[in-house]
């Protein structure tokens, strides 16, 4: 393989911040360059979603603290609710293995046939 030579002109706290951040997992600036460069590559786009606050309609490219969408965080937030009342009341279907929930939804699949 052969090798080649990339200079990049960053501010320096920038840059000693991030060697910071490899370095804690482990990584040299050069590596973490590499690995940016390789995933570039095999998704053919950058490998992290760019957020455009200032955009309107822009959600859809803005991830919250846990990784989702706004909207998918909040449907996933408003179904776990439904699923802790129904628990509560006494309502929420319950498995004692994954097995058991496959196998009834498995049925259900049938059901509707």
């Amino acid at each position: 393989m052969a090798t080649a030579t990339i200079n990049v002109r960053t501010d320096a706290t920038l840059k000693s911040q991030a060697q910071q951040v490899f370095e804690s997992i482990g990584l040299d600036l050069s590596t973490a360059v590499n690995l940016f460069l390789k995933q570039t590559v095999k998704t053919n786009n950058l490998p992290f979603i760019l957020g455009v606050s200032n955009v309107p309609d822009s959600s859809f490219m803005r991830l919250t603290e846990n990784g989702y969408t706004p909207d998918f965080e909040s449907e996933l937030l408003t179904e776990s609710k439904k699923y802790h009342t129904a628990v509560k009341n006494g309502t929420a279907k319950l498995y004692k293995n994954a097995a058991d929930l496959f196998a009834d939804l498995d049925a259900e699949d049938d059901d509707d046939d």
